[in-house]
């Protein structure tokens, strides 16, 4: 998940916190991470984003795939 358009700050923390609320009772792992990219698409295209994270940061596998989608969703 992450911001989709028409729909709004409140129904987004909301779902996170169904989407936290469900992990924690089933014991899982929980990651969130908050980012204000909304600047960063302006000088810098998604594939050179994800390509960076990925040989220079060592972001890879689920967590990778999590920010590859949850930008695909955006656009």
């Amino acid at each position: 998940g992450g911001y989709q358009k028409q729909q709004d700050a409140l129904t987004t923390c909301f779902t996170i916190e169904e989407v936290i609320n469900q992990c924690l009772e089933e014991n899982e792992k929980v990651y969130v991470a908050y980012m204000d990219i909304s600047k960063a698409f302006d000088t810098m295209g998604i594939n050179f984003m994800l390509f960076k994270l990925y040989h220079n940061k060592g972001i890879c596998g689920e967590a990778w795939r999590l920010i590859r989608n949850w930008y695909i969703d955006m656009a």
